[in-house]
């Protein structure tokens, strides 16, 4: 038995969708809520004190060359700081120059080939 909660969000339903699939397809599927929410404007739900965020933000192999992304990375950055206060994060992106916006100090950074 596991005794922890799951949450897991995005901005599109069609990818919310997806998640529930794959969740449903693991047998995970009741050990996550799933909601659809813009990383900018996350906000910590009951239930969830000291836990771990753990993100893939877009960025640019995955959307194309967008110019808000930048302001996407400081506005999860600062609802991180503002919401998840006491929380660990790990955030996942090929792009350092993305990964400063959030204008967060790692503990630890990984590089993946």
């Amino acid at each position: 038995k596991v005794d922890a909660k799951f949450f897991g969000f995005d901005n599109d339903p069609k990818v919310l969708k997806v998640a529930q699939e794959n969740a449903r397809r693991a047998g995970v599927e009741e050990l996550i809520e799933f909601a659809q929410g813009d990383v900018a404007t996350i906000t910590r739900l009951s239930g969830f004190e000291n836990g771990v965020i753990v993100s893939n933000p877009p960025y640019g192999e995955r959307l194309g060359t967008e110019p808000g992304l930048i302001a996407l990375y400081t506005a999860f950055g600062g609802q991180l700081k503002a919401e998840f206060g006491g929380c660990k994060a790990s955030i996942f992106s090929s792009s350092d120059e993305l990964l400063s916006c959030l204008r967060m100090r790692a503990d630890k950074q990984f590089k993946l080939n």
